[in-house]
């Protein structure tokens, strides 16, 4: 028994062990960040401990003005995972999961100037790469580089540093066993909160960066498919990369080391600023086995376990939130697993660590240690402190039993959206990984829960325009209502304002700030606002205006409403009194008007006989018949809201003379023209006892009085007809303006498309 117990040791350090190497160099990233006016570049080289040293001074290689860059190690930290009979970094003993951290930093530097098209370089090569890796080719003979990049941005000059770059907050997982499912999250962070995106890239080969070309990979593996895919073993899942959140997902039971390279590139306002390029290993390791002992059965060792109050797993949470909200999820955590391969059994036990900007200092503080307090917190149940984490450097992962739980909490305020004046930003993403890991050994099992908030501040949306018209005083006056309720936060608690626009030239502007509307009081989203412009009381054109609504965190212009314009009257004259025509107030319609524009008419003009002629819906133009002879009349028109208190729209007042009685020979002759077939399908015939006038003009007119086409010069046939063609035009209701020597008359014509 004591042999077999032997024996079954000795193949399981068989299959997880690696051969050394000379070699040492693992992976790492460059990046950098500002300090005061300047640049401070970091490098971070992942060292094989069971490879040669590495030394405390290296020299980065540039094509910027800093030209070659000397950079000193200011760190070493041991990434070697963490139980009874895992290797560590003094003793290896063959492990590719023993790694060792170098930390290098330059001095302050100056970039005086604009980086070209094609961007800065910044880069690190040595020879070589590891012999034992399984998804390049020629592996132990080639070099190894790393490089990131900075673009231009808008011609700005680098001098002072205005842009970090993205930010690594969690170190890479490199090493894993064979047959777990992988959830990774570097968790990028971004000072500027720039957008980035996550993407394969190639690793490269070449003694330095201007003269490296792409390694190449060994059969049935690629750079944008470098992990064990299902056509190697139908029991893998093909690995994915998130272009959003960076999340890696993979299951690979083939074992074996494999390169990867993921490039983030950071966006400022769309416009691309930095490339990062972060270069590791992924060591997939054999032999991860519970003990054969019921109820194990040796099973494949699995992570442990993140769940919310319904036993869910976390892997990737996703959720919208806005300033003001507060986040508090409680989290469970389990581990029954064993962590020894016989009896008696001792079970494992699990590790919390967490990053994130926004976590406060000792993860407990909510006012210190993140850049935009309030800070999130990880505390117990009863809003305490959790002793589940290190907080005393060097940090060291804590181990409990069993069983855990804790609560992330979080309250998010205006300044935590951290927008770019450039952009018109209104949201920003932060990001928290909380990272569970076993002690079981050789490999522990690791897993990523990735929690990931959209701060977006929100838009309430656009007023509602209700009404214009003329006070007493001759001010136009507008009445509007406060956007409707969101139903993600009630508008009335975040509306600032509103920003009037006006336009003296009609509805296609130019138009130009006039006053802001503040003070008001909104007890509903129903609440009746008004708006009176002063300036207007000389002026009898078109005013048009729109309003824009200042809310939310950032107090700028969010939403803009819809035009509404005076309305004004236009008219002349015809045979059988006055044809009177007028802009719509809006375009479509508010949904609570009336919909209809009354007319009224003062006959004769200064009597005060004002009645209301008729009600015309669905147009803006109208031919009134007069019954009285010679006299001068006047007109306005309006149109009502329900949701405006009620309000009205009224137009401006307009005086014509008519003489309906006097038929002179042009009246009578408009009078006289027929016109067939109506309804007809595209052409139109025109006809006349007396022929067609060539000095006639025909208008077609849409219902809102807009006009379409023209015809001049119309030549009659010796019937006395004309036809005009309207094929092109769809089915509707259209009026017909003829004109001769300045006297009008108007009719209706329905046009029908034929199937």
């Amino acid at each position: 028994m004591i042999f077999q117990n032997l024996r079954f040791t000795v193949y399981l350090f068989l299959l997880v062990q690696f051969p050394s190497q000379a070699s040492h160099l693992m992976g790492g990233e460059i990046t950098w960040r500002c300090q005061g006016t300047q640049y401070i570049f970091t490098l971070k080289l992942y060292r094989d401990c069971n490879g040669i040293t590495q030394g405390a001074n290296i020299t980065m290689e540039s094509n910027s003005p800093a030209g070659n860059i000397p950079m000193s190690r200011i760190e070493m930290n041991d990434l070697t995972p963490v139980g009874t009979g895992c290797p560590t970094c003094a003793s290896p003993i063959g492990y590719q999961n023993a790694v060792q951290e170098h930390i290098f930093e330059s001095a302050p530097i100056t970039l005086n100037g604009i980086p070209p098209v094609g961007g800065w370089y910044f880069a690190y090569s040595d020879c070589c790469r590891n012999v034992n890796i399984t998804n390049l080719g020629a592996a132990g003979s080639g070099s190894f580089t790393l490089r990131a990049i900075m673009y231009p941005y808008h011609g700005r000059n680098t001098n002072p540093c205005f842009d970090n770059s993205p930010q690594f907050s969690e170190p890479p997982q490199l090493a894993i066993c064979a047959g777990d499912t992988m959830f990774y999250n570097a968790n990028v962070t971004d000072a500027e909160q720039d957008s980035v995106v996550f993407e394969w890239a190639h690793p490269l080969d070449g003694s330095h960066y201007a003269a490296t070309f792409n390694y190449l990979f060994a059969a049935n593996y690629y750079f944008n498919n470098p992990l064990p895919d299902d056509t190697i073993n139908p029991n893998n899942i093909n690995a994915t990369l998130d272009p959003k959140t960076g999340m890696l997902n993979f299951k690979s039971v083939t074992s074996g080391v494999y390169v990867i390279v993921i490039k983030t590139t950071a966006y400022k306002c769309g416009i691309k600023v930095s490339e990062i390029f972060r270069e590791h290993p992924i060591a997939l390791m054999s032999g991860c086995y519970l003990t054969p002992v019921v109820p194990y059965n040796g099973a494949l060792n699995t992570a442990p376990r993140l769940l919310d109050v319904q036993g869910n797993s976390y892997f990737n949470f996703k959720s919208t939130i806005t300033p003001g909200d507060s986040v508090d999820l409680p989290f469970y955590i389990t581990e029954y697993e064993p962590v020894n391969q016989t009896p008696p059994l001792t079970f494992q036990q699990f590790s919390l660590t967490a990053s994130g900007d926004e976590f406060g200092r000792n993860y407990t503080s909510s006012n210190t240690g993140c850049p935009y307090p309030p800070c999130a917190q990880i505390l117990s149940f009863n809003s305490l402190p959790t002793n589940l984490l290190d907080t005393v450097q060097p940090i060291t992962p804590l181990f409990f039993p069993l069983q855990a739980q804790f609560r992330f909490v979080w309250k998010t305020e205006c300044g935590q959206i951290v927008s770019n004046p450039d952009c018109n930003d209104l949201s920003s993403e932060y990001r928290f990984v909380l990272r569970l890991t076993d002690n079981f050994c050789p490999s522990p099992s690791v897993s990523y829960s990735t929690l990931t908030f959209l701060l977006q501040d929100i838009d309430p949306g656009a007023v509602r325009m209700k009404c214009i018209s003329r006070n007493t005083n001759g001010h136009i006056q507008l009445t509007f209502l406060p956007p409707s309720d969101v139903g993600v936060l009630d508008s009335v608690t975040r509306i600032n304002g509103f920003n009037v626009y006006r336009s003296l030239n009609g509805l296609n502007g130019p138009y130009s700030f006039v006053d802001s509307v503040y003070g008001f009081t909104i007890t509903n989203p129903d609440t009746v606002l008004t708006f009176t412009d002063t300036l207007t009381a000389s002026f009898s054109g078109n005013a048009s205006y729109f309003l824009a609504t200042k809310a939310g965190c950032t107090n700028r212009d969010l939403s803009y409403s819809d035009t509404i314009s005076y309305i004004h009257l236009s008219g002349t004259a015809n045979a059988y009194g006055a044809n009177i025509s007028w802009n719509p107030h809006l375009q479509p319609y508010s949904s609570t008007s009336t919909g209809v524009y009354q007319i009224y008419r003062e006959q004769p003009a200064g009597s005060g006989n004002w009645v209301n002629v008729v009600g015309i819906a669905g147009g803006n133009i109208y031919q009134d018949n007069l019954p009285n002879g010679q006299d001068t009349v006047r007109y306005y028109v309006s149109m009502e809201d329900s949701a405006g208190g009620p309000c009205i729209s009224y137009s401006d007042t307009i005086q014509i003379a008519v003489s309906p009685s006097v038929m002179i020979e042009e009246i009578r002759h408009l009078n006289d023209i027929e016109i067939f077939p109506n309804p007809g399908n595209g052409w139109f015939t025109l006809r006349s006892n007396s022929g067609i006038h060539p000095n006639m003009t025909v208008r077609i007119l849409d219902i809102s009085g807009h006009q379409l086409r023209t015809f001049n010069q119309l030549a009659s046939s010796p019937t006395g007809t004309v036809k005009i063609n309207l094929q092109d035009f769809k089915s509707g209701l259209y009026f017909l303006q003829l004109e001769e020597n300045g006297y009008q008359s108007l009719r209706k014509i329905l046009m029908i498309e034929l199937p």
